[in-house]
């Protein structure tokens, strides 16, 4: 069991977590102190070198009496502003006076079993009270009448301290925070790497890394939600540090609007690292009496390199993020009719995609865009969920039954965030529009925001979708958003309120979603925002799964699934076969290689499965009875990253039970080169002394090299061989020179099976 002890001697709180230890203390002058958060330190009785204080020429000296002392170089727990600390800080208020100083200092704490909810928001959770421990520091400005909760959490099977921060207002003015960051972290040196997740749409999740300088480098959204261009996580890495070993310190917040990720290397090579709520164009007032509660954000700590990092935030996301039923069991194949038909289909062209998805062996068909109000393009009917009786003259209800009585289910796409100028909706209640009065409303893809900060708008989407589930007995829903919020304002909120619109909307969203994830419990919900413009952890914990990139192209897909898995499990990444040439690069790929990539996640197809050929369909019945035989082993094994794909000619990746006993290894050729040498994939996960099969199980198609016009087999295209779990993870496992050969685009996947 996790445990957090207070040492009434030293002053300091020692929290003990699975492989991670903190310790923080309380200071001579009543502020809180971060000593040190790392590797598994089990007694920490004497910080003086942490508190020790130099005299720094220029610093402003809150003790008369003490011309040593100044915050401007002290290691904080959750930095003010005003008395002397220069960095950026993590609350920021403007009090009734106008001053904006906050001086926290140390007024009570609590320790507890298990792990209280947060208010309206996600987050992290225990399913018994022993997983986890929680300890709340207050911190009270005497000055100002304002306390601040301190919230972190550790759990018993997880490398992780989940934080947050919750502030009160106890005086008898209103206040507006200007900033109020979930969490704050100084660290003694700058020895790090800033590791990120930036892009575009359709160029999701490239990871980049830069070396810390003095001064700031952040990663931010402004969006309205987490966005294409980066996710809300970073990472501090040391320089020496790889995917197996050395220390990593990943940061990601559970949250789905504007998000700052800051760092900040100060003159005297502190770091600081600050998570929560962007500031830039927020303000929240808080009267007598009410709090402002922040999102979680979560830490986690690895000795074991970015393949730890990441394998600690998997199993936290996957076991105690996501929720339901669908959190982490294998959820049924799918074929979405999106490329296939565009919005040009109506109830046979359904019905016959339904007959195609049986015969293929997929157990979910999912209509897309097009069924609803007057949907022929994307310039009307959005917010007008009622059926299309044109494409659909039986109803809905109808047509899912027809589905069904084909034998797959049925599935549904809805887009509830936005509507359409031409749509009833926007005709009744043009105010519902999220928007600022006076300035022309910009559209994206021809639609505008509703204001889900109004109780009376996410009333209405409740009303209209449940009616829709429930007629349908969807057992799958799509749920897309697709533009950026501009011009962002309520016309229900006063003047001084107006920038708190953007977070407003998410709090209405994600009351939303609660209501709808309690009421249909058997629903797979697939979180979507233009491919993964809000692939974040606060969507996670209503919808198990996430359509990662509008680009379906595979090539690109190795470098997009690869990215993402740095925070994401894999059982939360949706990849679909698409058709070829793809739709957003022009790129042709292979069928085989196509279905091989999409293994790795939440399989299905979008590319029209009713004109696949002979060849296409003996090649997806083939990777679809490996994804069925296989998909508990991919949804809650171990992911582990091989070879990158800035490895041009090859990537490659496993999936390895937690037993270290069976799992799939899946190795992309990207590139040909002629007079290649010696491949060899170094395995990870197994047990040194026990014997492996290592069996190949690619589709036949890639059994066989040309020559002279002719497929010749390949000798040992059905490789079936026996290794110890030392020969794979030191020496690896050795790829024939062939494989190199026979062109690009090229995959091989590999059953290993424990034998003794």
């Amino acid at each position: 069991m996790p445990s957090i002890s207070f040492d009434t001697n030293n002053l300091i709180f020692s929290l003990q977590g699975y492989n991670v230890s903190s310790f923080i203390g309380i200071d001579t002058d009543g502020g809180l102190r971060h000593y040190y958060t790392g590797r598994k330190v089990e007694t920490f009785t004497n910080p003086s070198y942490v508190m020790t204080h130099n005299p720094r020429v220029f610093a402003a000296c809150p003790d008369e009496n003490d011309p040593a002392f100044s915050e401007s170089d002290v290691p904080m727990v959750y930095p003010g502003w005003g008395r002397g600390d220069l960095r950026y800080p993590a609350l920021h208020i403007r009090h009734h006076d106008g001053n904006t100083i906050s001086s926290l200092k140390y007024a009570a704490h609590r320790i507890e079993s298990g792990k209280p909810e947060l208010s309206g928001l996600p987050a992290t959770y225990c399913e018994k009270s022993d997983e986890c421990t929680t300890l709340t520091i207050t911190l009270r400005d005497n000055v100002n009448k304002i306390e601040v909760d301190l919230l972190f959490t550790v759990f018993s099977n997880v490398s992780a301290i989940a934080r947050s921060t919750l502030v009160r207002n106890t005086s008898e003015h209103s206040i507006e925070i200007l900033n109020a960051q979930s969490m704050a972290i100084d660290f003694l040196d700058s020895d790090f790497e800033l590791l990120s997740l930036r892009g575009a749409w359709a160029r999701e999740f490239e990871m980049q890394s830069r070396q810390l300088q003095q001064g700031v480098t952040s990663v931010h959204s402004n969006s309205g939600n987490s966005g294409h261009f980066f996710n809300p996580f970073i990472a501090l890495k040391r320089p020496d540090s790889n995917e197996f070993q050395g220390d990593v310190y990943g940061f990601s917040l559970v949250y789905s609007g504007n998000f700052l990720a800051h760092t900040e290397v100060s003159a005297y090579d502190q770091t600081r690292v600050m998570m929560g709520i962007n500031p830039h164009n927020f303000r929240w007032q808080l009267s007598p009496g009410e709090s402002f509660q922040t999102p979680e954000a979560v830490m986690v700590y690895s000795s074991d390199g970015m393949n730890g990092m990441s394998q600690n935030f998997h199993h936290l996301y996957r076991t105690r993020l996501a929720r339901g039923k669908w959190k982490s069991t294998p959820r049924p194949s799918q074929a979405n009719n999106w490329e296939a038909t565009y919005f040009n289909f109506n109830e046979e062209k359904i019905i016959n995609f339904a007959e195609h998805c049986k015969r293929h062996g997929v157990g979910r068909m999912t209509m897309d865009d097009g069924w609803f109000g007057c949907r022929n393009d994307d310039t009307s009917s959005l917010g007008d969920w009622v059926v299309d009786e044109n494409k659909f003259p039986k109803g809905l209800k109808s047509l899912a039954d027809s589905v069904r009585d084909k034998g797959v289910e049925f599935g549904i796409w809805v887009e509830p965030e936005m509507f359409n100028k031409d749509s009833n909706l926007y005709r009744s209640h043009p105010d519902w529009m999220l928007h600022t009065a006076g300035h022309p409303a910009s559209h994206g893809r021809n639609q505008y925001i509703l204001d889900l900060g109004r109780e009376e708008v996410t009333e209405y989407l409740y009303n209209c979708l449940e009616q829709v589930f429930a007629a349908t007995k969807t057992t799958f829903v799509k749920w897309d958003m697709n533009r950026h919020m501009t011009e962002v304002g309520s016309a229900v909120l006063n003047s001084d309120q107006q920038q708190e619109a953007a977070h407003r909307y998410i709090l209405g969203l994600y009351k939303l979603l609660e209501r709808l994830f309690k009421r249909f419990p058997e629903i797979v919900w697939e979180n979507c925002a233009s491919g993964g413009g809000r692939l974040d952890p606060g969507m996670l914990y209503y919808m198990p799964e996430t359509w990662t990139s509008d680009n379906t192209d595979a090539a690109d897909r190795l470098h997009i699934q690869y990215g993402a898995s740095l925070v994401y499990p894999i059982s939360s990444i949706v990849n679909q076969v698409s058709p070829a040439p793809n739709h957003q690069v022009g790129r042709s790929t292979p069928f085989a290689f196509r279905n091989a990539v999409a293994l790795f996640g939440s399989m299905g197809y979008i590319c029209d499965i009713t004109s696949l050929s002979d060849e296409e369909r003996q090649i997806a019945k083939h990777y679809l009875d490996i994804w069925g035989k296989y998909n508990s082993l991919i949804f809650n094994g171990q992911f582990w990253r091989l070879s990158p794909p800035t490895n041009t000619r090859f990537v490659s990746w496993a999936v390895i039970d937690d037993a270290g006993e069976n799992g799939l290894l899946a190795i992309f050729k990207q590139r040909a080169r002629a007079a290649a040498a010696y491949e060899y994939i170094k395995l990870c996960g197994l047990k040194n002394n026990s014997l492996y099969r290592v069996k190949m199980l690619s589709e036949p198609s890639v059994r066989y090299r040309m020559a002279d016009g002719k497929k010749i087999p390949w000798p040992y295209a059905d490789h079936d061989a026996i290794y110890s779990g030392a020969e794979l993870m030191n020496l690896g496992f050795a790829l024939p020179p062939e494989f190199v050969h026979d062109g690009d685009y090229k995959e091989f996947i590999y059953s290993v099976t424990l034998v003794n």
